[in-house]
Parts: structure tokens; C-alpha cells; sequence
């Protein structure tokens, strides 16, 4: 059975942490996505942000997991 995520119970903006749960992905993984572009993010400081509606459509679009 698929992970379901209740979307309105998502932050609007998502750390690394949070991301790597919700895509099942190690922190090298996501990181590397965000600073590659690969994965909408911005960075605020240090620590890298992503907005939960880009990351819903980034697994929506079939990028997750390739």
C-alpha cells in the first residue's frame, strides 16, 4: 500500500529533513536535488527550503525516484 501524505498537514515550506521523509530519500539525495536544480528550492541562510505545492508537483510530474 502506498505512503499517503496528508497535504494540508504539510508546512508550506519544507526543510531536509521533512523532505527526506516525505520522498524516502537520504539527505545527501535531497540536497544534492536542491543544489542541482533538480528539485525547486531556495536557499535562506545555510539551510535549504523547499515550497510544499513544488515539491507535491515534482512527485506528481514522475520525477521522484528517478
Amino acid at each position: 500500500m502506498p505512503y499517503i501524505t496528508n497535504w494540508d498537514k504539510v508546512p508550506v515550506l519544507i526543510d531536509i529533513p521533512y523532505a527526506m521523509v516525505l520522498l524516502g530519500m537520504s539527505r545527501p539525495t535531497v540536497t544534492n536535488l536542491c543544489k542541482n536544480g533538480d528539485l525547486p528550492a531556495v536557499k535562506i541562510g545555510e539551510q535549504w527550503r523547499i515550497d510544499r505545492d513544488k515539491l507535491k508537483s515534482y512527485i506528481k510530474e514522475g520525477n521522484y525516484g528517478r
